[in-house]
């Protein structure tokens, strides 16, 4: 599902849009953010693809930093403002500044990672488990079920649908929100997106925010409904698009390149030209890459 708030913007040429990445875009950023601690994205690009060698790696995640770094050049071209290695700072900078921004990041949902346990004991005394207290492994599949537990307030969607994805991770983000009240320090991270530094949270990146904010925010980060709905919800008069899904990189960077020059062509709503070429090329998208099992994903 991709997702756009209702609520109308101007017509925008590439001169009024930025562009800010957080992803790796040569081979010596890939594998520093792989052994970077507070980084996710490399680490589950590679969780997806075990057994591989470090060049097989690479050569894996390669044509997305290539295609990446060929946009980056196609939109300056067009009067875009680019911000490689983008941090949370540049993204409230931009939304004072720029009528359009998009940024290309990677989300990590709310689930709990054997890195969130902090004080592993302190876990297995709140879950009534003291065999658990050294298998911080178990302790996550614990956690992680009390997160996916039935919930009225979040499960009543269809099966299966766009929507079920987006309550998910509505669902998690406020569940785990409550689980820390009562774990207090025993855990760390949680939801967050993850900037050039590392992981940042949805509070943290809210806060330099200003309700005044009335400019279109264009996330090319999976799954990324309920930052949107968060964004929404302190900045009234924007305008977000987002995707409630797991989205390829390879897909958005191309709708984004397509979007810039339909814009230089015929300035109008951002919005309204991404709808338009996104119908376009999913037809051809999928028909392309049929035959591919796995992609990069901004999650």
């Amino acid at each position: 599902m991709f997702s756009i708030d209702n609520q109308d913007s101007k017509p925008s040429s590439p001169a009024d849009c930025a562009l800010l990445l957080a992803i790796p875009l040569d081979r010596s950023g890939f594998f520093a953010d792989l052994k970077n601690p507070a980084k996710d994205f490399v680490r589950q690009f590679q969780v997806e693809r075990p057994n591989q060698t470090e060049d097989s790696l690479w050569r894996a995640y390669e044509p997305y930093a290539s295609l990446a770094v060929e946009v980056c050049e196609h939109a300056r071209e067009h009067g875009v403002r680019v911000l490689e290695s983008a941090t949370p700072e540049d993204l409230h900078n931009s939304l004072r500044i720029s009528a359009v921004t998009t940024l290309v990041a990677h989300w990590r949902s709310a689930l709990f990672r054997p890195q969130d346990i902090v004080a592993p004991a302190l876990v297995a005394a709140y879950l009534q488990d003291r065999a658990s207290t050294d298998d911080r492994a178990d302790l996550v599949r614990r956690l992680n079920a009390v997160l996916k537990a039935s919930d009225r307030r979040f499960d009543d969607v269809l099966p299966g649908s766009a929507g079920e994805s987006a309550a998910k991770q509505r669902k998690w983000y406020v569940r785990r929100r409550e689980l820390e009240q009562q774990l207090g320090p025993a855990v760390k991270g949680g939801a967050a997106i993850e900037f050039t530094r590392g992981l940042c949270s949805i509070p943290e990146i809210l806060a330099g925010l200003s309700p005044e904010f009335e400019g279109v925010l264009d996330l090319t980060v999976c799954q990324s409904v309920l930052f949107a709905e968060e964004v929404r919800a302190k900045c009234r008069h924007c305008l977000v698009l987002s995707s409630a899904n797991l989205t390829s990189l390879d897909f958005r960077l191309a709708l984004y390149a397509q979007t810039i020059e339909v814009l230089a062509r015929d300035p109008q709503p951002f919005e309204d030209a991404v709808t338009k070429i996104r119908s376009s090329l999913i037809h051809r998208y999928a028909n392309k890459h049929a035959t591919h099992h796995r992609s990069a994903h901004c999650s």
